[in-house]
């Protein structure tokens, strides 16, 4: 389950993602009926890329975003690297738990076979 978790997380964070943002529209502009803001979707580069290019929106925008687009990529970064640590503790603690189980078994098995010798030899 872990590193089904692992490959998922590097998935999530290898791909390119979109951000919506509202636009700044001078109030005069008519908007669709039932909207109170024009929006823009941006397409952000993956978690792993270096772009320092402004993202482009996918369809041209009259007016300027309200935010800066893809601005959540540091915080990507941030879960990604927590989800990594998190990982690798679960990871160290099954490994552990595994370990103990085999010398408890270890153990066990030892202590079964001089109780037959004993058995034996009674």
């Amino acid at each position: 389950m872990l590193l089904a978790y692992c490959a998922g997380m590097l998935l999530w964070a290898s791909r390119p993602w979109t951000d919506t943002q509202r636009l700044v529209t001078p109030p005069e502009v008519p908007l669709p009926i039932g909207e109170q803001f024009a929006f823009a979707r941006y397409r952000c580069p993956s978690v792993f890329s270096g772009a320092t290019e402004a993202p482009e929106a996918n369809e041209a925008t009259p007016y300027p975003p309200a935010d800066t687009p893809c601005n959540e990529q540091s915080s990507h970064r941030a879960l990604f690297v927590v989800d990594l640590a998190a990982a690798g503790a679960a990871m160290a603690l099954v490994k552990r738990s595994s370990m103990r189980h085999r010398a408890a078994a270890k153990a066990a098995k030892a202590a079964d076979a001089r109780d037959a010798e004993l058995a034996s030899s009674a």
